[in-house]
């Protein structure tokens, strides 16, 4: 018996079908739940900070995409262009 596995397309992928790339980028930025972030995002931004400072670029990156990804759930635009442009 072969069962295959099928990947349930979410309502973002639905609306933005046509547009691959957007879709991507928005399901890698976007918060659809911020239930399941416990997480300020001034908090994140100075995690962020304090790795930068310590050298660990990829948990400061983490953190200021977490941080960027909860600027752009509250339309902060100039953060998200400050936290996605480190």
């Amino acid at each position: 018996m072969h069962v295959e596995n099928e990947k349930t397309i979410t309502e973002l992928e639905q609306f933005w079908e046509d547009e691959k790339e957007t879709c991507e980028a928005l399901l890698n930025t976007v918060f659809l739940d911020l239930r399941q972030i416990e997480v300020s995002m001034k908090n994140a931004s100075e995690k962020a900070k304090k790795f930068e400072k310590a050298s660990g670029s990829l948990r400061a990156k983490l953190w200021y995409e977490i941080a960027g990804g909860l600027a752009v759930y509250e339309g902060d635009v100039k953060n998200v262009t400050k936290y996605f442009s480190k």
